[in-house]
């Protein structure tokens, strides 16, 4: 159960108590209101990257009720005071031993940096950084990692570690669902955290089924798609069932739109909406000319787009695909 505190929770403390003790007291709790009592810190792509974000957090201390986010396209460090906007939580629940604290962060500009804190009565979150995605550029990199990097703490973090300093769009996460316990996902949270000089947070995409951990972890909807505006005319579609998608989904997908299709159910029927299908379960022995099949003995995948042209290679450099996208809308 969620903790509930509207009220100071000293007053009922120092109501009787004598003048010098109470100033003690107020000294005490200013003098402690500088350490964090967040942590865990995430941010996870939303179904519009380049107008909001959503930022998710485990709340340590202090009263949930007064938690707020600070933030601006300005760095203001911990000045909580100078920051130009302010946000409330969204969403909340208590998981895998975590009070986890959601804020989804909308009306952003696209293409921006915003610097932000997450302020409560026991203290300050260190200063973080998002960037939103830009609705009028074609250019994008993102990483995909395997489920045996994922799964592994070792492996996790020696690649978690990687991704930080390259900066990417987002990053694409296969086999979460295999993470059950509390140790589990707390070091893989942990291992999560930004290292970077501007403490930036790489948006995370989550492949695959989503399970309860998921759902609650990372306020994710148990639904058979996500689609994500990732740059101009370019749709990230991500599969998280083996259901087939109906035709009306396609119908109210754009003409002009380059799709990139995540895992679909099935490679022998590709819509023709479809610019690339990549995924790890190929179902047809066949190679297609617009599917891309990972290779099983890969952990770590580099994905980027410029203009036109698709590029997925090996973290050496080494290419496994370059293909242009249509350039006419269809």
């Amino acid at each position: 159960m969620l903790r509930n505190c509207y009220r100071n929770s000293y007053y009922c403390l120092v109501k009787y108590l004598p003048k010098t003790v109470y100033f003690t007291l107020i000294i005490l709790s200013f003098s402690q209101s500088s350490e964090a009592a967040t942590q865990n810190y995430r941010l996870i792509l939303t179904e519009n990257p380049t107008t909001s974000a959503l930022l998710g957090w485990e709340l340590i201390g202090g009263c949930p009720d007064l938690q707020r986010i600070y933030y601006d396209t300005v760095d203001h460090q911990q000045d909580t005071a100078a920051y130009t906007f302010q946000a409330t939580i969204t969403a909340a629940n208590f998981h895998r031993g975590m009070e986890n604290y959601f804020c989804h962060l909308k009306d952003l500009s696209p293409d921006t940096k915003y610097y932000l804190v997450i302020g409560e009565d026991d203290g300050i979150s260190p200063r973080l950084m998002i960037q939103t995605l830009s609705p009028d550029n074609r250019d994008w990199r993102s990483y995909w990692v395997s489920p045996k990097v994922s799964q592994n703490s070792h492996e996790w973090q020696r690649i978690a570690q990687i991704v930080n300093s390259q900066s990417p769009d987002f990053i694409l996460i296969d086999g979460l669902t295999n993470l059950t316990t509390e140790d589990a996902w707390r070091d893989w949270l942990n291992s999560w955290q930004p290292t970077t000089y501007e403490n930036a947070l790489v948006p995370i995409v989550i492949t695959g089924s989503t399970s309860a951990d998921i759902q609650y972890l990372f306020n994710l909807p148990s639904s058979e798609l996500r689609y994500y505006p990732i740059a101009e005319r370019t749709q990230l579609l991500i599969s998280i069932t083996d259901k087939k998608i109906k035709n009306r989904f396609w119908r109210s997908v754009e003409d002009e739109a380059q799709v990139i299709w995540y895992n679909p159910p099935s490679t022998n029927q590709i819509p023709e909406k479809v610019d690339l299908a990549i995924t790890t379960n190929a179902s047809s022995e066949k190679q297609l000319p617009n599917v891309f099949n990972f290779p099983e003995q890969q952990s770590v995948v580099l994905i980027s787009q410029q203009q036109e042209k698709i590029k997925i290679q090996l973290p050496d450099e080494t290419v496994l695909l370059e293909m242009f996208l249509s350039s006419e809308p269809y």
